[in-house]
């Protein structure tokens, strides 16, 4: 009876090692970023898309190659902003010999005046 305990326990650890495992194909969440460019510019948009093709196959270097420049674009709002800087980050974990940074957060706008 106890040998039989052990096996399940056994059994139940390898599932769950496995159902972790399995969850790893999907590294790198780009739905804020998908959902954030829908209705972008069409050059930013069609990089994203780019790049979210890429992260599909696997190839998060030729990912983080297509978003790099995007960050450049003046027409991106905040939440674009930020939803890209995260899938850059994610990126640059994956991709072998990233280098380069994230976007900087935007920043607040200044007030103004300054207290004594």
């Amino acid at each position: 009876m106890k040998r039989l305990g052990f096996t399940l326990m056994v059994i139940t650890a390898v599932a769950l090692v496995g159902a972790v495992g399995c969850g790893q194909n999907r590294a790198v969440d780009t739905d804020r970023v998908e959902q954030s460019f829908q209705n972008a510019p069409d050059d930013d948009r069609e990089a994203v898309r780019k790049a979210i093709a890429a992260v599909k196959a696997g190839d998060y270097a030729g990912a983080l190659a297509a978003v790099e420049k995007v960050p450049d674009s003046p027409k991106l709002t905040p939440a674009q902003q930020e939803s890209l800087r995260d899938l850059m980050i994610q990126l640059q974990k994956l991709a072998p010999g990233a280098t380069s940074a994230p976007p900087a957060a935007p920043s607040a706008p200044a007030t103004g005046g300054s207290r004594p």
